[in-house]
This record gives structure tokens, sequence and C-alpha cells, in this order.
């Protein structure tokens, strides 16, 4: 019989000082776990493991990391975005649990989802227990984007759920262990007194990655990464501004904001012109637009930025076509020819399709903290 998934309210220390025996950590410093940890189990902690940007959050983008040494702790930090991305069996010889504490933000293609599917499946298959520290993440309980194709599977598409699942590091592992029907001895230390009805920026968010420096950028995050597959598109990733910020060879930034907006409003997002600092000290301004919340909607942010990289094809088509990367839009998304689809005017067949994704994936996906804040809009999946 497969074990189940056990929810406590005692925090990662107290499910840990239930244990016994030497743990390993995967973490970062957004989190300060690692301090916390070896400072109450003098001993016991015996490993970390880095995600993707490193254990201190100073590797780019799609950087490689490398194994290491903490230079405070002493312990080994083992790297699971070099040439592994997941634990490697003899990491986890001698562990009797392994820790997981991330600061995620809720989207599937942010890698530190797929970091977690891949250690809940190394620790099953050694027999290792996996304790969870949950944390909220920016547009928990909101559930948009396309669902993936298998095909299209990856580590920025490692699990079927939305592209904006909604769920915590808690609720993802507790489905993760579900979905795929792992035997593994998995405890969730629950986040006391929260809810997703608290919508705002937690206590204590600290950036995750280099380029999402507050709590807005993270939210903003689905609707720009597109930016990814289009080198013409500026997401200001390097700026402050981060992902809340869209710049493109727009013709007439304000002339755009103001026809585009009232779609985007649809989905919780507004835009308005803004004029971000150069990228070097001796360029100039950038001309683009700036995400923002609408207030009282749900933030369907996915959907959002559909409409918005739907309106930047059709401003300034060849500027945007240069350089683009379809594939990689396409594993980003979940679904095959992507940019065709919208080239081709298929922008309503793709929020449709987002609609129905939404529909089917509220009735699925785990929560632990009570019902899901439900959508503010009654007509949340008319098109």
């Amino acid at each position: 019989m497969k074990r189940g998934t056990k929810v406590s309210r005692n925090g990662i220390a107290g499910a840990l000082a239930a244990r016994s025996g030497r743990f390993g950590l995967v973490s970062h410093q957004a989190t300060g776990a690692a301090e916390r940890l070896a400072a109450a189990f003098p001993g016991r902690l015996a490993a970390l493991f880095s995600p993707e940007h490193g254990f201190f959050g100073a590797a780019g983008a799609g950087e490689k990391t490398g194994d290491a040494t903490h230079p405070h702790l002493g312990l080994p930090v083992f790297s699971l975005y070099g040439e592994n991305r997941r634990p490697r069996r003899e990491h986890l010889e001698g562990l009797s649990a392994l820790a997981f504490s991330l600061q995620d933000v809720g989207t599937r293609c942010f890698t530190y989802l797929g970091t977690l599917a891949l250690t809940l499946e190394a620790a099953a298959e050694a027999g290792v227990a996996v304790v969870v520290e949950d944390r909220p993440v920016p547009l928990g309980g909101v559930c948009d984007g396309l669902g993936m194709d298998p095909e299209l599977e990856s580590f920025v598409g490692p699990v079927d759920v939305p592209f904006c699942h909604g769920m915590t590091p808690g609720e993802a592992a507790a489905w993760i262990a579900e979905d795929k029907g792992l035997d593994i001895d998995l405890e969730i230390a629950a986040i006391p007194g929260w809810s997703h009805a608290e919508t705002g920026p937690w206590e204590g968010w600290l950036p995750p990655s280099p380029a999402l420096r507050s709590w807005d950028c993270a939210a903003a995050y689905p609707a720009t990464v597109f930016c990814e597959a289009f080198p013409a598109m500026d997401c200001d990733r390097g700026g402050a501004l981060a992902f809340r910020f869209a710049g493109a060879p727009l013709r007439d930034a304000w002339r755009f904001a103001r026809r585009v907006s009232p779609a985007m409003e649809r989905f919780g997002w507004g835009l308005r012109p803004y004029s971000a600092p150069p990228a070097a000290p001796e360029g100039a301004a950038r001309e683009g637009v700036l995400l923002e919340r609408v207030r009282g909607a749900e933030p369907l942010t996915a959907s959002a930025g559909f409409v918005l990289l739907d309106a930047l094809l059709r401003e300034c088509p060849d500027e945007m076509a240069a350089g683009a990367r379809p594939g990689w839009l396409d594993k980003l998304c979940g679904r095959k020819d992507i940019l065709a689809r919208l080239q081709s005017g298929g922008l309503g067949g793709i929020l449709e399709e987002c609609a129905a994704t939404r529909r089917a994936w509220r009735a699925r996906r785990k929560d632990l903290y009570g019902p899901h804040r439900p959508p503010e809009r009654p007509a949340d999946d008319a098109q």
C-alpha cells in the first residue's frame, strides 16, 4: 500500500524534530532554511541541494551551476541545475529524510516545479522521506493558461498542470505524489493561519532568482515570460520592473496601451505606457508598457499574456518574427504551434482552451488551506 501525505502545522523544524537521523535540504538563501535548520539540528543537516540560479541566487536564467561547498556552514552543495537535475542516489545514502524549502512562484515553466517533481521521484526510489516547507506564491489559488501535451514534457513543463496552477509548493508536492502514484513518506509543513485569500506580498519575500526582484514582478511573470522566445521583446529582465514591463519596437506606446488595455482588463491586468530607464548608462530610454493589476479582479495572467503577445505580433510583426524561437514558445506554453496559431488569428481559440483548462483543473488540484479564492468575475469563462 502506498503511503499517504501527512500535513503538519508545526513548521519544518517541528516535522524534522519528530524524525531521527541525518537529512539533506533542497533550498536556496531566499528562504533562510539552511541556516535555521543547521542551528536547530547540529550535526544532522548533512548536505544541501541547489536549484536553478544556485544556492545564492546569483546564476542567470539557464546558466548551469556546479557542486560547491557552503562558505559558512561547510556543507556540500550539490547542484540540481548542472549535470544532474535530480538528487543522485549516492548523495541520498545515509539520509533518513530530504527537506525541501524553495520560494516558488506558482507557474509551470519556473523550474522549481520541475526540481520538486524530480526530487520526489528520486526520494521515492531511494526510500527517503521528504518534508516540504510550504510557502505562499504570487497568484496563489489562481488557475489559468494551457495544459500540457505529453510530448512537450520538459524541465519547463514537468507535469501536466495549467501554466498558472495556483498551488503552493506543499500543495504541488501532494498533487505530484498522488498523480504519479509515488510510494513516498511525504510530510507538508503547512503555513499556520494563512489562506489563498491573502493575495498581497508575503512578509519575508526575497527574490528566488535574479530577475524576480519583487512579489509584483513574480505575479506578472506568467504574462511576459514569453519574451524568452522573442529577442525583439524586452521584459526589463535586468531592471527593477522585470516582467512587469513589456517593450518592443512599438510605433506609439501610448496608442498601443489604450488599444490593448481593455482586452487585458477582462483578465485582471491593464496596461499603461511606460518609459523604462536605459539598459546601459549611455543608452536611451526604452518605450513600452507596464502591466498593472485591476483592483477587485482575479488575475488570469496567462490569458492576459496571450492577449499582449497577440497584440505585439500584430503591432510589429516583422520585428517580432526576427529571431523568434517558436519551439521554445511551444515548450513554455505546453501546446504546439502557438506562434502559427496567433499569426493566423487563433487568439480566441487559445483563450477558450485556457477557460476549459480552468474549469477542468479547479476540481483536481490540491488545497491545504480551504477553498481557493473563487473567481470574482461572474463571466469568468466567457470569452
